[in-house]
């Protein structure tokens, strides 16, 4: 398997937001059967931090506001140039869905790297560059 040198968030900028999210983002389950996230971390560029930092707060609102499920952070990671958040829950949420769902396409347009304004690029990765980053990729030949 190969794995992009910026595809595991800084373990500093990763333990910033599980101190902001400690109960969304706390490792669940027998330590035999957790979830990817207390194995890799947050799977992606420090680009998205804010974009998470935000969904989380999001769904914590949601859930505090009322008859939503329980809910714990299964998994975050780019894929294919997008922000994947998987989230495990007593039972569906369509409202929880849609938070996610928004912050998927706001990734489509930020930079993995910095968080500025990016585009989807296609040089070997799909991943969502700014034009900086773009222009000077030498972090990713060494993949």
């Amino acid at each position: 398997m190969t794995i992009r040198i910026d595809q595991i968030m800084d373990k500093n900028w990763q333990q910033q937001l599980k101190a902001r999210h400690p109960v969304l983002l706390k490792a669940h389950g027998d330590r035999r059967f957790r979830q990817p996230i207390a194995y890799y971390g947050i799977e992606c560029g420090e680009g998205w931090y804010a974009l998470i930092d935000e969904l989380c707060t999001d769904i914590e609102r949601a859930l505090k506001r009322g008859s939503l499920p329980h809910a714990h952070v299964q998994q975050v990671k780019e894929k294919l140039g997008y922000l994947e958040f998987y989230v495990g829950m007593d039972e569906e949420s369509s409202a929880i869905d849609l938070l996610i769902e928004k912050a998927r396409e706001r990734s489509a347009i930020t930079c993995e790297k910095c968080g500025a304004a990016g585009v989807r690029r296609t040089d070997g990765w799909l991943i969502v560059l700014c034009d900086t980053h773009h222009k000077h990729r030498s972090w990713m030949e060494h993949a």
